[in-house]
């Protein structure tokens, strides 16, 4: 028998002293994610968990993730490890963030508003400097093991808080032809949550859903986490799911509104089930929280 096969046994009388402390002191507070109205809904833990966000094409996933990203590097200071292809090339995804940051467009006639500068730009290296690290994401795309190599060493050696994949399906796969799909995404999203309680990480995994349906009305068929492509793990093994849903009507309205639809919540002292409202500010690509639930 190897020390790999030897149980390990919870320490009780540590877990009773945790316990008075947390009955003394409170639990843990969830961090605030920036939107006060959707803070009513969920906060994000202030331990390790995994996070997936999926939805039709055209609903924003990427969007509301690097605005999350952006809200948590300005209210708590987080460092975010950054695996998105996605977002290629670099430059355009910096342009992008620095819109959100800023509030701003980073070119074109919007109304008159006032579009980044160069003093902008100069502002956000340090930003880009002390709370970014981005793997590179180039034709060849990255593994999943480079890129937990790559998210466990920045949280040991730069105290990385959050890492965001996006998307999944862009991780070069590895698994041959005895093991089946959903069989290797099991393992994979194992390893992630591990991992993620390993170094204290709130892992963030962008992952589309299958072919798209349309009903007889013509409109998109709602999206659940079962219809991620690859595997029913992707609901079962997540700790928090989100669904964001952008008609192509409301795409188009001056209302520009996405409804976010939180489909699971591990810990109910962190969220709830439910549906909350933001509004989609084109010009620099901001989410702003409706209060509508």
């Amino acid at each position: 028998m190897t020390d790999k096969d030897v149980p390990q046994y919870v320490d009780t009388n540590a877990t009773v002293e945790e316990l008075k402390y947390q009955r003394e002191h409170g639990i843990p507070k969830g961090l605030s994610t920036g939107w006060h109205g959707f803070d009513q809904s969920f906060m994000v833990p202030p331990f390790g968990q995994l996070n997936v966000v999926t939805g039709n094409p055209g609903t924003g996933k990427s969007e509301w993730l690097d605005s999350l990203a952006i809200n948590m590097v300005r209210l708590h200071k987080w460092k975010v490890f950054i695996y998105s292809p996605e977002n290629n090339p670099p430059v355009f995804h910096l342009q992008k963030l620095t819109e959100k940051y800023r509030g701003k467009p980073f070119a074109g006639d919007w109304n008159g508003r006032e579009t980044v500068n160069m003093a902008d730009i100069e502002d956000m290296k340090p930003i880009f400097q002390d709370y970014f690290k981005f793997i590179k994401a180039d034709d060849q795309g990255a593994t999943l093991k480079q890129i937990l190599r790559g998210m466990c060493e920045e949280a040991f050696w730069e105290n990385a808080n959050m890492v965001i994949i996006d998307p999944w399906n862009k991780v070069v796969p590895e698994f041959g032809k005895t093991m089946k799909e959903t069989d290797y995404i099991g393992e994979c999203l194992r390893e992630l949550q591990l991992k993620a309680r390993e170094f204290n990480l709130s892992v963030w995994v962008v992952a589309h859903p299958t072919k798209p349906r349309r009903g007889r009305d013509g409109k998109w068929m709602p999206v659940t986490l079962y219809d991620i492509s690859g595997s029913s793990h992707w609901f079962s093994m997540c700790d928090n799911g989100f669904i964001l849903e952008r008609t192509w009507e409301m795409k188009t309205s001056d209302e520009n509104l996405t409804n976010m639809r939180i489909a699971k919540i591990k810990d109910s002292r962190y969220g709830k089930v439910g549906e909350h409202s933001f509004k989609f500010e084109p010009w620099c690509k901001r989410y702003v929280d409706t209060g509508i639930r």
